[in-house]
């Protein structure tokens, strides 16, 4: 009788364990992941400013991702540290912006000199103070605002991350490529439109991969 029941416990043991390989319940959690956006934004000033950005300017964004047990998601930015790295940022590269004022008093026909004295008049202060104040006191992170966090439905599908909007809008074309793994969840690659378009207006997939960890 008591090899029996052992058996019993055994069988209900394997099944219980073979239901929760089977769930998505694994992959469900609120998840981050720090994204090194440096390239990116270098890219981008030094092709409006028409200046390259040091070397060593960095600048990363922390994406929080939950997915929840009913299937739902959200994925958003930490809006919390997001203002402080991009002050950071802008520090690093204070000495491209303020050679950007100068050459905006030049092509005024204004010299160097003649715009110091005229900012030291107008604010009491040299033009670096000026710069600095200037872009120093933006609350850059405001300009992430606009930008809503991405909510939806998602589905696990083998290795496959599946996001949209709504259940019918679900996709089979459209996914993320992951991996599950010692406590990461990695995002390998994408398929289509498997981001949420939400998220891709903060980060793109040339950042990729993306390690998230609880």
């Amino acid at each position: 009788m008591v090899k029996k029941i052992s058996a019993v416990l055994l069988v209900l043991a394997m099944l219980l364990t073979f239901c929760a390989c089977g769930a998505d319940n694994n992959i469900a959690g609120k998840w981050k992941t720090t994204i090194d956006l440096s390239e990116m934004m270098n890219a981008y000033m030094s092709e409006t400013i028409g200046a390259e950005t040091p070397a060593d300017a960095k600048i990363a964004i922390t994406l929080v991702m939950t997915l929840r047990d009913d299937g739902t998601f959200t994925i958003d930015a930490d809006r919390d540290t997001l203002s402080a790295d991009l002050s950071a940022y802008m520090s690093e590269i204070s000495d491209v912006l303020l050679e950007l004022v100068y050459a905006e008093a030049e092509a005024m026909g204004m010299t160097r000199e003649d715009f110091d004295a005229q900012v030291q008049l107008a604010y009491n202060m040299t033009t670096e103070e000026y710069v600095a104040s200037a872009y120093g006191g933006m609350d850059l992170s405001s300009s992430f605002d606009v930008m809503e966090a991405a909510e939806g439905v998602y589905k696990v599908d083998g290795d496959k991350l599946l996001f949209a909007d709504t259940k019918d809008e679900l996709s089979e074309s459209d996914y993320v490529k992951f991996t599950l793994k010692d406590g990461k969840l990695t995002f390998v690659s994408v398929e289509g439109d498997g981001i949420p378009s939400e998220a891709m207006e903060m980060v793109n997939d040339s950042t990729l991969p993306w390690v998230f960890t609880k």
